[in-house]
């Protein structure tokens, strides 16, 4: 009987197999949201998938960094400034020389009526601080990076595999940007990962960091600025 638990779980749920079916069933939801068949975008439903995925094993959002860190106002204050400075890192240096390779800038049209209407603006900062600073970085950051880890054997290099991969993927989910966007957003989703590495793959950072990157984005847009990263 005993061989059959792995500290105090049925030995299946940390199996190749239900690995698998872990990749399988992400890869699934990824690929319908890509072609729009889901409505709004992936994250709600990754979101939805992990926690059941977390509940089946489990396990918490807190077991893969949900959690208060120890210092919380250093750690809000350190994600603002984060995302803050990340902005004007794409909007200054990235994008221009992303564009100078690919002849193209990230396509936001999508968010072209935002421009001078600020009741959109605010309804559009709230819904990116549901959907993208806490459900993008808990599915993205939290879950998928923590898994794809563990999948490799949780070692230094099995988490540098994983913040490249997992970012990667991130990147092509914010297809709808073209290919500009999409190579932005991954190095955003690169940065965001190193910032849960960082604070011991807590994510408060991160979330504080892409809820701030994302309000500085779509304010500029608002008055009228068009840049890469939302």
């Amino acid at each position: 009987m005993t061989g059959e638990f792995v500290e105090g779980r049925p030995r299946w749920r940390d199996g190749l197999w239900f690995a698998a079916l872990e990749f399988a069933l992400f890869v699934v939801v990824f690929a319908l949201g890509t072609v729009n068949i889901l409505p709004i975008s992936h994250t709600p439903y990754l979101w939805m998938l992990a926690w059941f995925l977390l509940i089946v094993r489990g396990k918490r959002w807190a077991d893969v960094g949900l959690r208060w860190p120890e210092y919380k106002l250093t750690a809000v204050l350190f994600g603002v400034a984060a995302g803050v400075a990340l902005t004007f890192h794409e909007l200054i240096l990235l994008e221009p020389l992303v564009r100078s390779f690919t002849g193209t800038s990230p396509d936001l049209s999508t968010f072209k009526a935002l421009v001078g209407n600020l009741e959109l603006t605010l309804l559009f900062i709230a819904l990116s601080w549901v959907l993208a600073a806490f459900g993008e970085e808990m599915v993205w950051r939290g879950y998928a990076m923590t898994r794809v880890a563990e999948w490799f054997g949780g070692s230094a290099p099995a988490w540098i595999l994983s913040l490249v991969l997992v970012n990667a993927s991130f990147g092509i989910a914010h297809d709808y940007q073209d290919i500009c966007g999409m190579i932005t957003t991954g190095v955003g989703g690169f940065a965001f990962g190193l910032l849960y590495l960082i604070s011991g793959r807590n994510l408060v950072v991160p979330i504080v960091a892409h809820g701030t990157s994302n309000t500085c984005d779509f304010l500029m847009i608002y008055h009228g600025g068009i840049i890469p990263g939302l």
